[in-house]
C-alpha cells in the first residue's frame, strides 16, 4: 500500500477553492450527462457495440481522471502517508472496539480484546 490522495473537507477549503470546486463540479457532472444521455439513447435504441462501449467507459474515466488530476492540482486533495493511514485505521478500530465492548457490558457478555502479534 502507497501513499494515497482523498479530498479535503469542503470546510478546510478556502472561499475561493469552494467557489471553483463548485463550478468545476457542476461542468463535471454536466460532461458526464451529456456523454451518458447519447450512449444510453442509442443504447436502448439500436444498441451498441463492444467498442462504442469500451469508449465510453474510456471516456467517462478520462472526465473523472481530469477532474481529479484539476482537483489535485489546485489543492483540493491532500495526500495522506501510510503511517496515518495506519494511525487512522487503528483509531477507527479503538473507536469501534470501545462501543461494541459498551455494548457487551450492557448485554452482559464478555469484553472483546485485541492484541498485536509479535
Amino acid at each position: 500500500m502507497s501513499n494515497i490522495w482523498k479530498p479535503k473537507s469542503y470546510k478546510l477549503l478556502t472561499a475561493e477553492q469552494r467557489t471553483e470546486k463548485l463550478k468545476k463540479d457542476a461542468a463535471y457532472e454536466i460532461a458526464v450527462q451529456n456523454l451518458s444521455m447519447a450512449y444510453y439513447q442509442k443504447k436502448r435504441t439500436v444498441g451498441v457495440t463492444a467498442q462504442e462501449d469500451t469508449e465510453y467507459q474510456s471516456a467517462k474515466t478520462n472526465l473523472w481522471n481530469d477532474h481529479v488530476e484539476w482537483s489535485t492540482v489546485n489543492g483540493l486533495y491532500e495526500e495522506v502517508t501510510i503511517t496515518e493511514q495506519i494511525s487512522n485505521m487503528e483509531q477507527t478500530i479503538n473507536e469501534t472496539l470501545a462501543n461494541l465492548n459498551t455494548l457487551k457490558v450492557e448485554a452482559g457478555q464478555k469484553e472483546l480484546e485485541l492484541k498485536e502479534k509479535v
